[in-house]
């Protein structure tokens, strides 16, 4: 089954929310394979983890 899992594995987010000064954008998803919260510090485009649920 994880195989499977592996196989159908597909990125999604689920959620999101921009700072009222636009200089940060926060949003949920399963990037690193488990719902987990990111964040980007606008205008870069390079996420981080906010939250480690896995």
């Amino acid at each position: 089954m994880e195989k499977a899992k592996s196989i159908l594995y597909v990125l999604r987010i689920k959620d999101f929310a921009v700072h009222p000064d636009e200089t940060q954008l926060v949003f949920d998803t399963n990037l690193n394979g488990t719902s987990n919260l990111w964040a980007m510090d606008l205008p870069d485009a390079y996420p981080y983890q906010l939250s480690f649920l896995n």
